[in-house]
């Protein structure tokens, strides 16, 4: 199992579909907070959004999502699907120092650590 980076926190630095750039709704970005080994939250531009997440073999595996159930605008809404498509495919994952990169199959993510 790879080591799991609890405590951390990752912003979105870049964000492509199909080999394009994808804007994110204004006034967002996206947000991984890793608080304990098998927990992964996520803010995505709308709701607040928890799993439970397993890191493996470079990929990582999430499953059981819970969200809140605000209403938003429609592309906040569209980009918090996105991503829970995104990690529900179990994209690779590959972190190198503040640097975290989650890829499938036709959309990447580039994140940064908060400090």
């Amino acid at each position: 199992m790879d080591a799991w980076p609890t405590g951390r926190t990752f912003t979105s630095t870049a964000v492509t579909e199909r080999g394009q750039d994808r804007p994110l709704a204004p006034g967002t970005q996206i947000t991984l907070l890793f608080p304990r080994e098998g927990e992964l939250s996520v803010r995505a531009g709308c709701n607040y959004l928890a799993a439970k997440a397993e890191i493996s073999d470079g990929r990582i595996m999430v499953s059981d999502f819970a969200s809140t159930a605000m209403a938003c605008s429609e592309d906040r809404m569209q980009q918090d699907k996105f991503v829970i498509d995104l990690l529900s495919g179990e994209p690779t994952w590959r972190l190198e120092g503040a640097a975290l990169t989650i890829t499938g199959a036709d959309a990447e993510i580039r994140l940064t650590e908060r400090t």
